[in-house]
């Protein structure tokens, strides 16, 4: 309690600057130990795929759907063509 009120009968501007002291050093204390339990379980975890890996994955699935899908367009169009010609005869 001694040095909250030493530090209260300060002038603004060392309060100002102990508190942004006081931040900083919470701050750094929270990213350390947040950086050792990402290394951490980094390690602990199976291999993480690359972003790169993922986007060819993603784009392969993406171009085998669009396929698949105009393929089906085409063969809904080929029974349409038919039923018309069918009505024709």
């Amino acid at each position: 309690m001694n040095f909250i009120k030493r530090l209260q009968n300060k002038p603004r501007y060392i309060r100002v600057q102990m508190l942004w002291i006081s931040v900083i050093l919470v701050m750094s204390i929270i990213l350390f130990f947040w950086l050792i339990s990402l290394n951490y379980s980094f390690k602990s975890s199976e291999t993480v795929p690359s972003l790169f890996g993922t986007l060819k994955e993603d784009f392969s699935l993406f171009k085998k759907s669009l396929q698949a899908g105009i393929k089906g367009i085409m063969e809904v169009g080929k029974e349409e063509a038919d039923f018309e010609v069918e009505i024709i005869k």
